[in-house]
């Protein structure tokens, strides 16, 4: 093992446990957007007993009486509720209801020692059984959220449930994809037709000798896809160039790609122990908030906007206008512009539209994650 790969190693065990983790963590820059909203932040634990898992959550929500739109985020590998918070409290500013999940059985508790966290880390990645299990923490979130709408709760009286997102890093970018139809380990397949568009952060390559075309042709709503030219898998195989292959072959889907020049897996998480480092992790974490917010801007769109009837914009429509009437929608090409000037010459941005014709696979799509 190179040393390269034992330091990353070291950061990712010290950024989930200890004092002083917990000290950088709090300490941590997090980038500003243009004031729009204040946001409220609440932590829930919401209990599925139709499969006996206990699932802790953080909400952040702007101080408004507006029903806004919903992002789901799952959190990634070894993380808590608390995992890209900065994140959700820009996304909150913005405008959105964010909702942070955490998936135990991968999540914070397997971080104790570093060989043993490492081995608990891998095994937890590899086992079928997460991988099912998250996905279907997404759904019963999305379940949970409309509980609280027909309830009438504070929270459920702020929510636009037609106007869903799901996103995630890591292996909560996995997730994520799950439920925009990804095919997950054993061949499943767990889609959620409530969710509109999907934001995966460094999404992993699939388990097993799976055909990547299979894997990812059922994905027929948005996606953007954010990675870094040094992304390299701290747990698993993927590597920075192959966090690409979910965008190359989800051929059904309109997609974007943003690569982050410089940026390695840590950017999500923050370098805590790397000074010299650290001082760019504001930069690409104010990046991923303004790619992903517009974005969101261009999808989840206004609730009387039906997928049939979208009315396109011209490209000078606003950045900032999150709830835009119908007739001044951005195109998606527009979009593409709009994220190469947000990235400010940062990044590369690719966009492709959904492809009509099937794609057929061949055995250089088979890739294995050992």
């Amino acid at each position: 093992m190179s040393l390269r790969k034992v330091f990353l190693i070291l950061l990712l065990v010290s950024a989930h446990f200890g004092p002083l983790a917990g000290a950088a963590r709090s300490a941590a820059p997090e980038p500003e957007p243009e004031p729009r909203y204040q946001v409220r932040v609440e932590h829930a634990t919401w209990h599925d007993s139709t499969r006996h898992r206990t699932l802790p959550v953080k909400i952040h929500r702007p101080v408004t009486d507006d029903r806004l739109p919903v992002v789901v985020f799952s959190t990634g590998l070894g993380e808590s509720r608390e995992g890209c918070g900065w994140l959700g409290r820009y996304w909150a500013r913005r405008g959105y209801v964010a909702v942070h999940v955490q998936h135990p059985g991968s999540d914070h508790h397997l971080m104790s020692g570093l060989v043993r966290s490492r081995r608990r880390l891998s095994a937890a990645f590899e086992a079928p059984a997460n991988g099912w299990h998250r996905a279907e923490d997404l759904r019963f979130i999305i379940d949970q959220l409309h509980a609280e709408r027909r309830s009438g709760t504070a929270l459920g009286e702020q929510l636009d449930l037609n106007r869903l997102g799901v996103a995630g890093c890591d292996f909560g970018a996995q997730t994520a994809l799950a439920l925009g139809g990804q095919m997950l380990p054993g061949r499943r397949r767990m889609p959620d037709h409530r969710v509109r568009a999907v934001v995966a952060l460094s999404a992993p390559i699939p388990l097993g000798k799976v055909p990547l075309a299979a894997a990812y042709s059922q994905i027929c709503i948005p996606c953007l896809f954010l990675t870094g030219t040094e992304d390299d898998g701290i747990i698993g195989s993927t590597t920075a160039a192959q966090r690409r292959l979910a965008f190359d072959h989800a051929l059904g889907a309109e997609r974007y790609l943003v690569t982050l020049r410089g940026a390695d897996h840590m950017i999500y998480r923050g370098h805590q122990y790397r000074r010299r480092i650290a001082r760019r992790d504001p930069m690409y974490q104010a990046l991923i908030c303004r790619a992903t917010t517009l974005f969101w801007e261009q999808h989840l769109a206004d609730r009387e906007q039906t997928t049939a009837a979208r009315t396109l914009a011209p490209a000078s429509t606003r950045a900032s206008e999150s709830l835009l009437p119908v007739a001044v929608r951005p195109k998606s090409g527009d979009l593409a512009e709009r994220l190469r000037a947000a990235t400010r010459g940062m990044a590369r941005v690719e966009h492709r539209q959904a492809s009509p014709r099937p794609h057929a696979s061949s055995g250089r799509d088979a890739l294995a994650a050992e």
